[in-house]
Order: C-alpha cells, then structure tokens, then sequence
C-alpha cells in the first residue's frame, strides 16, 4: 500500500501540473515504493502522464483543483467514457479511454497471434500462448489511483478459467489505499458470463472522499482482459 498526504494547498498541486518546479507535497522519492502501473500517481507523475497524451494544461488545471477539493474524477466513478482509443505499446497495446472532465484511464493488454488466431491478453506473463498464461501482469490507473496483481489462466471454447492470482499492490496519491483484497465472481466461465476475479481497494481523501475501485481480470473462451 502506498499513502500520499493531500496537498497543502491547492496552488502547490497546481504547481506541478503545469510543470514548474516546486518542492512536493508528498514522501521524498526515495521513500514512495514503485508504482504498481509503472506511471505513478503522485501530482507530478499524474501530471505527466496527463501530458504524454495531450490533456490540455487548463483541463490539468481543473482536474487537480477537483484531486485538491475531494472530488472524484470521472475517470474514477465507473463513468462511461466519451472515447476509447487503441495504441500500440511494446508487446501489446494500450486502451485509453476519456472522460466528460478530460481526465482519462489507461488498461494495458497484449496481443499474441498464432496460426491466424489473436488471442488478447493481459501482458508481462512468465508463458504465455492460445491455451493460456502463466503468472501474468494486470494493471490499471486511474489518475489517483492505480493497482496490479498477477494472475494464471487458462484459455478454451466456453472453459476458460482463473487458475491463480496473487501478489497484489495498490498505489494512492493524493489520498490513502487500504483493505486491498481479491473478490472471486467465479473462477470458471459459466456460459456466456467470463470468468472474473477483481482486485479491489478502497481509496480515501478525507473528509470528502471515499470508494473502491476495482481493477478486473476476465477470461472467456480465447481471450484475457482487463477494465
């Protein structure tokens, strides 16, 4: 679990969001545990993330003043987003997906064709092929947010299954994570339905906030994914 202490104020959030450099307002880096999405979600990396793909500064502006008053950015609620886009990554690809409040979410997935089959994947797997893979990296991030865990799958027409899944983590800032646990749906898909196990941890950012948020794993018949 990683904790972020809220900002003193708004002005330092918004300080580093537009890139100037300021003292943070959270742990040293050499105290923050490595992020379980790889991006972070301290202000500055949550910052950067935001420029890499071109939310615009005054959007940035106006979502930390939300982060900074305890509000939940739409990329957080569950909220249908207005637009998803597929990028290409190494070894597989990225979703991101926008929101009304320009905040955005990223889902990492792989892609492994064979023998004119594509199966899709969760990526960062120790095996992995049409039948399915083994110790498996899922992540998200949200923005404040962002957890991991890795998880054993097996693939098959209307048989696939979660064999395993472990070595979860969770990153909040600003804000806190805590009560990080695996929620079962069912292990073996059941007809139509996909076998799925969530990661879920509820985040804080006292005296406002408070929610879970919930990182899935579904396999169906040939094919792993993520929310």
């Amino acid at each position: 679990m990683r904790v972020v202490a809220r900002a003193s104020t708004a002005a330092a959030v918004l300080a580093i969001a537009v890139g100037i450099t300021a003292a943070p307002a959270h742990a040293a880096p050499g105290d923050v545990p490595p992020s379980p999405s790889g991006l972070g979600t301290d202000p500055q990396s949550i910052a950067s993330v935001w420029t890499t793909y071109e939310v615009p500064e005054d959007t940035q502006l106006a979502l930390f003043a939300k982060i900074d008053a305890g509000e939940l950015l739409d990329s957080q609620t569950g909220a249908v987003p207005d637009s998803q886009e597929l990028v290409a990554i190494p070894g597989g690809s990225r979703t991101i997906s926008r929101y009304a409040d320009g905040s955005i979410s990223l889902t990492d997935i792989s892609t492994t064709p064979s023998e004119g089959v594509t199966t899709q994947s969760v990526g960062d797997c120790s095996s992995q092929n049409l039948n399915g893979g083994t110790n498996c990296l899922v992540s998200g991030w949200w923005g404040p947010v962002e957890s991991s865990f890795r998880a054993d799958y097996q693939l098959g027409e209307d048989s696939a299954r979660i064999l395993a899944y472990n070595t979860e983590n969770a990153g909040c800032g600003p804000g806190t994570c805590s009560n990080t646990r695996f929620e079962v749906i069912r292990l073996q898909q059941a007809g139509t339905y996909a076998a799925q196990v969530n990661l879920a941890t509820d985040y804080s950012f006292p005296p406002i906030v408070s929610y879970t948020q919930r990182l899935s794993l579904f396999v169906k018949n040939r094919s792993a994914s993520t929310n």
